[in-house]
């Protein structure tokens, strides 16, 4: 008579940093930058002077992408990892993928769609938020220059033609200011109070108690870069968080 039986748990789709459909990948071995090796499988690398070193700094953009830190097969963890993590070396050889499927941890709150823009989280990490970790949303966030005014920014909201790179907003008297692209170039100009709304990019500025004066600034910045349309989710994340992106096809 067979056993009938009830499963509370799944098994997960893999574990970050697996290769998936190898018929059609292309995989690389690459030195590992051992002054700067990679901490976890599955996560965006860059090469820096013909080395594996990662994605780790707020410049890098998805130019700086070289691929991603795949496990060896057959898979092989350290004997002292827990279960379903595996620790890179932190010298000689590694395998980076430079097309194919892979799967990785769905890092940050937003849910992976199929075909969904992958992100590349650069800086302003947190917990659940590591460097060189994929993301399904861009992330943007408002400094202050040294300013007369001390008005604030807010609201901020990527729009579809978002540019990898930080905007400039320069005011040029105490209600109006400029707006700059990541390449300098200028865009629309705005003024306090008033939603800016730009197919790239929308905030909104907060007068203070102190007018602005001409000079006075605001930087943009991205704690995530977008990658290509030629990297996307193939679907949304397991119950443990890993999903399955398409890389350089």
């Amino acid at each position: 008579m067979p056993s009938l039986q009830a499963y509370t748990f799944r098994m997960p789709a893999g574990f970050a940093g697996d290769l998936q459909r190898a018929e059609i990948a292309t995989i690389e071995p690459q030195l590992i930058n051992s002054a700067a090796p990679p901490l976890s499988f599955g996560v965006a690398i860059k090469l820096v002077g013909g080395l594996v070193t990662p994605i780790n700094a707020s410049t890098d953009t998805s130019a700086n992408v070289y691929g991603v830190n795949l496990r060896p097969y057959p898979i092989q963890g350290n004997g002292t990892d827990p279960l379903g993590t595996s620790t890179p070396p932190t010298s000689g050889v590694t395998d980076i993928l430079r097309r194919g499927y892979v799967d990785v941890v769905l890092n940050g709150t937003t849910s992976a769609a199929k075909g969904g823009t992958v992100y590349v989280r650069v800086a302003n990490v947190s917990s659940g938020k590591p460097l060189g970790g994929f993301e399904a949303a861009s992330e943007l966030v408002g400094t202050a220059g040294t300013n007369t005014g001390n008005g604030t920014i807010g609201a901020i909201s990527a729009g579809a033609a978002l540019k990898n790179g930080s905007y400039t907003v320069k005011f040029t008297a105490a209600t109006a200011f400029n707006v700059f692209d990541p390449n300098g170039s200028a865009m629309a100009a705005g003024v306090t109070g008033t939603a800016y709304t730009d197919a790239q990019i929308g905030f909104t500025i907060t007068a203070g108690g102190t007018a602005f004066v001409a000079g006075d600034s605001f930087t943009i910045s991205q704690n995530t870069f977008a990658l290509p349309s030629n990297w996307n989710f193939t679907g949304p994340a397991d119950a443990y968080g890993i999903t399955e992106i398409a890389v350089n096809i």
